[in-house]
């Protein structure tokens, strides 16, 4: 699939430019009821224009930096014969983990937590209809579920998971953390593990919601103190904390490390692609202007949906997205005033 702009005319052309009242005069040396005689004309003042030379030299002419990253995903070689291996690991290995969500040993609070590391390492879209289901019959006896749990880690990953999956689990169950003031506890603040997960699930509040800001807040003064401003949990995936952890689950993190190198695998080759697509449009060379951002753009895709199945989604996101950076760059950083007008009115 490849769309895009081929060609860039730098100057619009007579019928795409800003209309004046001077502009219809040519027209006016055509028409038959032009008349040569001496008239009488009311004395008015015609406004300069600005010469091409003028234009020229206020024109922006911003110069980007040019893309870190180049071609280098063009020549990156991929192995299909690993890609096919890798889809038969998790084949395999998938039953396994499903096993685990579904055990009619565990409680509705352990399968809750369960979900909620499932979504923690991006693999829970495998088995969304299953979630969708434990969900669905624990929502409904959630008040038993909640009833005389104290721990703010446990409740902030219910409402996490519940609120991910288009449940409305009130935050009524926070009260139980606040104090007579309204404000949460201090006493929290030694509760690491709830902190984060304090800080997580306040991302999903409504507007009208103002205990998930208070959340955010408190959360993020006590979080910061800690770790004095170095964001140590942004430089490191999850699987690699949880690896680290006593007593994990080796299945399930086996299962998670094989849907990462899947996944990436999956990134590569869309990078291959609309690298491609890039080259053959030649814009860099066309409108020396322009940001050259591809993989960026390809990035931020992926926070609207990462699963392997909306690949090409990703794609065409991406290349909307770096149209969208070429005409941003065309107002901004090369058209002059009169371009622009005339480009907006096209």
């Amino acid at each position: 699939m490849c769309f895009g702009l081929r060609s860039f005319s730098y100057l619009p052309k007579s019928s795409h430019c800003l209309k004046t009242n001077l502009s219809f005069f040519p027209r006016l040396l055509h028409s038959h009821t032009f008349s040569w005689k001496p008239a009488k004309h009311d004395l008015f003042v015609v406004r300069s224009t600005k010469s091409n030379d003028d234009l020229e030299s206020s024109r922006p002419l911003t110069q980007f930096s040019p893309s870190l990253w180049g071609d280098h995903f063009f020549s990156v070689s991929l192995d299909s014969a690993e890609f096919d291996e890798l889809e038969r690991e998790i084949k395999t290995t998938k039953p396994l983990v499903r096993d685990m969500l579904m055990s009619s040993h565990s409680s509705d609070k352990e399968k809750i937590r369960f979900i909620h590391l499932l979504v923690s390492m991006g693999i829970s879209y495998h088995f969304d209809k299953d979630i969708q289901e434990i969900l669905n019959h624990s929502f409904t006896k959630l008040e038993d579920i909640i009833d005389k749990e104290n721990d703010l880690e446990t409740i902030s990953i219910m409402f996490e998971v519940f609120r991910l999956y288009g449940h409305k689990m009130s935050y009524d169950a926070f009260d139980r953390f606040r104090g007579k003031d309204g404000r949460f506890k201090e006493s929290l603040a030694t509760d690491v593990r709830g902190m984060l997960q304090l800080f997580q699930f306040a991302h999903l509040g409504t507007p009208s919601e103002d205990i998930m800001d208070e959340a955010m807040s408190f959360a993020r003064n006590h979080l910061e103190s800690w770790i004095g401003g170095n964001y140590w949990w942004q430089e490191n995936i999850y699987l690699n904390y949880y690896e680290q952890e006593g007593g994990h689950n080796e299945i399930l993190l086996k299962f998670a490390k094989l849907n990462f190198n899947f996944c990436q695998f999956h990134y590569i080759q869309e990078l291959k692609t609309l690298t491609k697509w890039w080259k053959d449009l030649d814009l860099v060379s066309k409108l020396p202007y322009i940001r050259d951002r591809l993989v960026e753009c390809h990035f931020a895709s992926l926070g609207t949906y990462f699963e392997p199945q909306y690949s090409l989604g990703r794609i065409i996101l991406a290349k909307i997205m770096m149209i969208v950076v070429v005409v941003d760059d065309t107002y901004d950083a090369y058209a002059t005033l009169p371009e622009v007008t005339a480009l907006t009115e096209c």
